[in-house]
């Protein structure tokens, strides 16, 4: 868990606004692009549970801040994590540094496992924001990519989101993979601003 600057000074330096990042380790699997800090199934067993209840033990230690305006949960793919456990997780930062009125709290997902069950209780536990792991529409990139969706599990996935309240869909998209060509990745662009997403990132 991060959550600085600490000290006023530097805390001034970067202006009011005050935010945390929490690190989820956890993915199904690992894509051969990643070069994240995460695990999957086969490479540890640590519970879930577990992790999560040291997350909030460090939150617990952390000196008094300012009331967060931002809570971003990346990883890792944080969704594979039981909603409730994550829920757990804004709770405590709640408890400890407080919620500025309108706070961002925003998560990472894969589009392939994003259900509406999973988005509705994400969404009870107080996520606001999504940024969804699309990279391409181009199902030869996502091969490529050893990604395990298709382009109609992005379109689902934000059709999800905002049908279950999410104020905010991010697409994350990857340009340049090998044997991409300038086609493909103006075909992707114009598929990504057709669902008319609230960020997009490269």
């Amino acid at each position: 868990m991060t959550a600085r600057p600490d000290s006023p000074e530097v805390a001034d330096a970067a202006g009011s606004w005050r935010s945390a990042y929490v690190h989820i380790p956890f993915c199904s699997r690992r894509c051969p692009y990643c070069d994240f800090a995460v695990v999957t199934p086969v490479e540890t067993e640590v519970p879930h549970r577990d992790y999560v209840q040291a997350v909030i033990t460090e939150i617990g230690m952390s000196p008094p801040w300012e009331p967060l305006d931002a809570i971003s949960v990346g990883g890792g793919t944080p969704s594979v994590v039981d909603p409730a456990l994550l829920g757990d997780v804004l709770a405590a930062l709640d408890a400890r540094f407080g919620l500025a009125p309108g706070a961002e709290i925003g998560l990472e997902a894969n589009p392939e496992d994003w259900r509406p069950r999973r988005a509705e209780a994400l969404r009870e536990a107080g996520f606001r924001r999504v940024s969804f792991g699309a990279q391409s529409f181009d199902p030869i990139v996502l091969d490529a990519l050893g990604r395990n969706h298709e382009p109609a599990d992005i379109d689902q996935a934000v059709a999800t989101a905002r049908a279950c309240g999410f104020e905010s869909v991010n697409l994350d998209l990857i340009f340049g993979t090998p044997g991409e060509s300038v086609a493909s990745w103006s075909a992707t662009l114009d598929r990504a601003l057709s669902l008319e997403p609230d960020h997009l990132s490269t």
